[in-house]
């Protein structure tokens, strides 16, 4: 595919990770261009005005090279197409979709695999530990996660267009090979890192009346949080649902908070709020307790640690986030296999560069009540 030409005018479409990155080749190259985002909340971004598609004019959307940047939340299988399809009614006409915008610029997925954000530092001595992929490699199940497992070890020594991992295209949680729920009738939930109260709706609007409790912690978000508990309850009077405005960890303590964009926040020594942290062993000691799931930006294996008795006693199903950390990949599951070696391990990818990546853990004897794995 051919550079940017002098005579006609270049666009990226989206400011995010892949947007910024090509603006950074764009700059080392000497490459004029500018920014299009519909959505973007600020008007500026690298000291250029962010221009909505309509501002654009009829002469450019003809003739200037637009680079679509966006990955978009990848809740459908089809929706990057269908950005490309809107951009074209629009009237733009030299569309370069995200995936041939990679491959133009390749250099693009190694700046956004070294800028820092959660997983992405190459610098971290766990990052590329073959010894911790090769070690957990047979914990897995099923051979989808297997392979996942040694893709990702692959792109993280590559940063190669053609290892890049695309995105499952599932709903977090609910995969349709994977039943989160196997072996439960009636769910007694613990949601650790409930943000804004998004995946008490998902679980209501997936199980229903099946949900007996739901004790969510959340740390930034309660308002939020607790205003979508209210919702649910009206909705599922049955359920006894509980917010706390608190995090987990593995011990009980007070430390300082550091809020972040969206869902990015953080424990930090120079954090600007004081926080509680509990540990599940000493707050559901005594409580049942069937499914577990945990997004808690990056104290995911602390959480694991301070709920060792109750996953040894009460063996619940888990979802836990793997990609906070570099080393959270192959941790996880090892710390997973020995508070319980009967788990079934298995690993799934439902979001862009590397995000969402989720970790299922089932209990085998749960699977005594069902009749043929729900696997691949």
């Amino acid at each position: 595919m051919s550079n940017p030409t002098e005579h006609n005018k270049t666009f990226i479409y989206g400011a995010s990770y892949l947007g910024l990155a090509l603006a950074q080749l764009f700059e080392q190259q000497n490459i004029d261009y500018e920014f299009i985002d519909a959505y973007a909340p600020r008007d500026r971004v690298l000291g250029k005005y962010l221009y909505r598609p309509d501002e654009i004019s009829a002469e450019d959307k003809a003739n200037a090279k637009i680079y679509i940047s966006v990955l978009l939340p990848p809740v459908k299988t089809g929706v990057d197409d269908a950005l490309f399809e809107q951009l074209t009614e629009m009237g733009f006409i030299n569309l370069v979709s995200p995936y041939q915008t990679m491959e133009a610029f390749p250099k693009t997925l190694s700046i956004i695999s070294h800028d820092g954000i959660l997983w992405r530092n190459p610098n971290d001595e766990n990052f590329t530990n073959q010894q911790g992929f090769e070690t957990v490699l047979s914990y897995f199940n099923d051979e989808r996660s297997k392979t996942l497992l040694t893709n990702i070890a692959k792109f993280r020594q590559s940063f190669a267009v053609k290892d890049y991992i695309k995105p499952d295209y599932c709903e977090e949680y609910f995969p349709p090979d994977i039943d989160l729920c196997t072996g439960l009738d009636k769910l007694h939930i613990l949601d650790c890192g409930a943000f804004d109260g998004d995946t008490i709706n998902q679980f209501f609007t997936a199980f229903k009346e099946r949900i007996q409790s739901y004790k969510a912690f959340e740390l930034e978000n309660y308002q939020a949080l607790t205003s979508a508990a209210s919702s649910i309850k009206n909705a599922y009077p049955q359920a006894n649902i509980n917010c706390f405005p608190m995090g987990v960890g593995n011990t009980n303590e007070v430390l300082r908070f550091s809020s972040g964009d969206g869902a990015a926040s953080h424990i930090s020594d120079e954090g600007e709020t004081e926080i509680f942290i509990v540990k599940l062993d000493d707050t559901h000691a005594n409580s049942m307790v069937n499914l577990i799931k945990i997004d808690v930006e990056g104290a995911d294996l602390d959480v694991i640690s301070g709920a060792a008795e109750l996953i040894k006693q009460q063996r619940p199903n888990i979802a836990v986030s793997c990609y906070h950390q570099p080393g959270h990949i192959w941790q996880i599951p090892q710390l997973i296999k020995t508070i319980n070696p009967d788990y079934q391990l298995f690993l799934r990818q439902h979001g862009h560069y590397g995000f969402e990546l989720t970790l299922y853990c089932i209990d085998k004897s749960r699977f005594n009540h069902v009749t043929k794995p729900f696997y691949n």
